[in-house]
C-alpha cells in the first residue's frame, strides 16, 4: 500500500498520526519518504524540458511562466508537473516541433 500526505497540512488532531502509530505498534513494515520542494531552477528546467527550448533565461515568457509556477505550488512537484500538463492541454504552453 502506498500513501501520500502534506505533512504541513495536517497536525496532531488529524486521524492519519494515529493511524501511522497504530501501524508501527502492529510491527509493519512502514517506510517514509521524505520529499523535498523543487527549486526555482528546477522547476525552470523541467518547463525548459517541456518547451525543448535551449535556455528558458533568453525567453522572458517562459522566464515569467517559471517563476509562475513555482510561486503557485511552492516547490510542489506533483502541483508544478499537473500546472505544466494542464497548461499544455490548455494551449498555455505550446510545445514548439523541433524536428
Amino acid at each position: 500500500m502506498i500513501g501520500t500526505y502534506r505533512s504541513n497540512e495536517i497536525d496532531e488532531n488529524h486521524y492519519l498520526p494515529t493511524a501511522l502509530e497504530t501501524i508501527r505498534n502492529h510491527n509493519i513494515l512502514l517506510q517514509d519518504i521524505h520529499l523535498q520542494q523543487l527549486s526555482r531552477n528546477a522547476i525552470s528546467e523541467m518547463i525548459q524540458d517541456t518547451v525543448q527550448i535551449q535556455s528558458i533565461h533568453e525567453d522572458f515568457d517562459m522566464e515569467a511562466l517559471s517563476e509562475w509556477v513555482f510561486t503557485k505550488t511552492s516547490g510542489n512537484a506533483f502541483f508544478a508537473t499537473h500546472v505544466c500538463l494542464l497548461s499544455m492541454q490548455t494551449d498555455f504552453i505550446v510545445v514548439a516541433d523541433v524536428t
